[in-house]
């Protein structure tokens, strides 16, 4: 190749253009350049390099940066599909807030928690007897605070051989069939770890699944919800660990930790399978919840004994909202073995 046959003003634009750009220029090929480059000693400019960075970043930025707000979720979903990942489209409810008109006459509710329905230690005919007792008493309200079923087997070591249903579907169907109904009582439910197990493994909300088929159940979310009667604030929760020495103690710690705005009047609080209650601390109405299941082996093993039972809360509403409750804790001494 000679000098003189280098299209002209080749060497002048070379340190400056991206070779895209001399290609489409001088009408040349990429080896033509790279070779005109070779023949004539050229080198790249400070400039260039510069210019070529910041195309580049720009060119990766735009290949790799999806606008959100505006990305439909089809879309979002085919790009993550394109760079090897399986997507499924899943929601989890924490949290959520509800509210009911105000009652100005005392009313009364049901409680109960960590049925853990499928696994060979249930309760399930002690728990029809709570909602008998609850029609007897007029209560319209029963709350449900979490481990609705018990779970995936995969919790702790040798659970699966203490359950008699297994599988998500199985459980759905059999809380479907056999979870108390009672006319005119609608249970009103959050999950617990044990619930929110076949989430974790599988993507499946069996308590959404649950209430989608029986109409006298409400779902609230997973862990805790905020439920409002007409100012007057309750909130479900499921605990997490395990207990403390004092019955009390994950009780006050949960109830210190509330910010202001977000404090409510009752807390019902599940997952440590024994009842113990504040009537009053930190202006907070606080109610450890019994369960429905007897002693598990894994209970056994950590010298752990649940309290099996409900509780029936009246409540005394006034003009500002809470004036006061009356409890009544009742307790099952007598356990049903193999009841499932």
């Amino acid at each position: 190749m000679k000098n003189k046959d280098c299209p002209q003003g080749f060497v002048e634009d070379y340190p400056k253009l991206l070779g895209q750009e001399l290609e489409i220029k001088y009408k040349l090929s990429h080896r033509q350049v790279e070779r005109w480059a070779r023949s004539l000693h050229l080198k790249k400019s400070p400039e260039f390099w510069l210019k070529r960075n910041s195309s580049f970043k720009k060119i990766q930025k735009e290949e790799t940066e999806m606008n959100l707000d505006k990305t439909k979720t089809e879309e979002l979903l085919e790009e993550v599909s394109k760079r090897g990942f399986i997507s499924t489209k899943r929601e989890i409810l924490i949290d959520r807030h509800y509210k009911l008109p105000r009652k100005l006459k005392p009313f009364k509710i049901g409680v109960v928690s960590d049925t853990h329905l499928g696994s060979t230690q249930q309760q399930i005919t002690l728990l029809k007897e709570s909602y008998k007792e609850f029609k007897e008493e007029g209560i319209k309200m029963v709350f449900h605070a979490g481990d609705v079923v018990e779970g995936d087997g995969k919790l702790f070591k040798g659970q699966i051989y203490e359950m008699f249903q297994h599988g998500s579907d199985a459980m759905i169907e059999y809380t479907i069939e056999n979870y108390p109904k009672v006319d005119g009582i609608t249970t009103y439910m959050i999950g617990g770890s044990h619930d929110y197990s076949f989430f974790k493994s599988g993507g499946t909300d069996v308590l959404q699944a649950i209430a989608k088929k029986r109409s006298d159940i409400r779902y609230l979310g997973m862990f805790g919800a905020y439920f409002n009667i007409g100012g007057i604030v309750i909130y479900i929760m499921h605990g997490d660990g395990g207990g403390a020495y004092a019955r009390s103690y994950k009780m006050q710690k949960i109830i210190e930790q509330f910010p202001p705005d977000k404090k409510p009047n009752i807390l019902l609080l599940g997952h440590y399978h024994v009842n113990d209650m504040l009537p009053s601390y930190r202006n907070v109405v606080g109610c450890q919840l019994s369960c429905y299941q007897t002693q598990t082996h894994y209970l056994r093993a950590k010298g752990l004994g649940p309290d099996i039972g409900h509780l029936i809360l009246e409540i005394f509403p006034d003009t500002k909202g809470l004036s006061h409750v009356k409890s009544n804790w009742k307790t099952y001494y007598n356990p049903i073995e193999g009841d499932f």
